[in-house]
């Protein structure tokens, strides 16, 4: 979508909210009939979801830090070897927040969480943030950015239509690898290919919703 101004802006959180709205009326009614001993078909709420899907202007909802936690190599000898496991911490953000207004909050988010471990050392919990990711109303990723430095952030670009098969398919081929690597107990490279994985997905999601952002 093109920039919009403030009105715009305004006009398109309500047509998300009306989208959600219609997705929660059918949902609560397909729920109540099964409640009640009801035969009910849930076609009209698949149909519901689908229209959303394809039409509901998209916001940023959520805003994830994708990283590792420092952790114990020994329980019996803490701080002496340290070793790094997969986290990920989530942040919601405040009602329906336009793309622009997502990436300023996701540095800041950043910044806020580097500075909780400005250390020098490692040490127990400590979080090291790699990606920042923001998701829409609908759970899709819609940005991603891979952190380069204390608070610095390379976003996405966006994947031409013919290729997303195509990525998608090298996508499944990098978590096949994934499982075969973790089957021998190489954790780190199960990991690292998993993490390209799921960068590859995430574009892809991403450039698909393009034309709904509003930014």
């Amino acid at each position: 979508m093109q920039t919009p101004n403030s009105g715009s802006v305004n006009a398109l959180r309500a047509s998300a909210a009306l989208y959600a709205v219609l997705v929660s009326i059918e949902e609560s009614a397909a729920h109540a009939a099964y409640a009640l001993g009801l035969h009910r078909s849930t076609d009209t709420a698949d149909a519901a979801k689908k229209i959303a899907l394809a039409a509901s202007p998209r916001f940023v909802e959520t805003i994830e830090l994708r990283g590792s936690v420092t952790l114990n190599m020994y329980e019996e000898h803490p701080g002496h070897t340290y070793f790094q496991s997969p986290a990920a911490r989530r942040f919601e953000t405040t009602g329906y927040m336009t793309l622009s207004a997502g990436m300023q909050l996701g540095l800041a988010i950043l910044a806020e969480v580097n500075a909780e471990y400005e250390q020098d050392e490692e040490f127990e919990g400590q979080f090291s943030a790699s990606t920042v990711v923001l998701k829409d109303q609908f759970g899709a990723t819609i940005q991603r950015g891979r952190v380069v430095g204390r608070g610095t952030v390379k976003w996405a670009s966006l994947i031409g239509a013919d290729l997303w098969t195509q990525h998608l398919d090298q996508a499944e081929k990098l978590l096949t690898e994934a499982g075969i690597e973790s089957g021998w107990d190489n954790f780190a490279t199960s990991a690292s290919l998993s993490d390209s994985a799921r960068e590859i997905q995430d574009r892809v999601s991403l450039s698909m919703n393009s034309r709904l952002v509003v930014h």
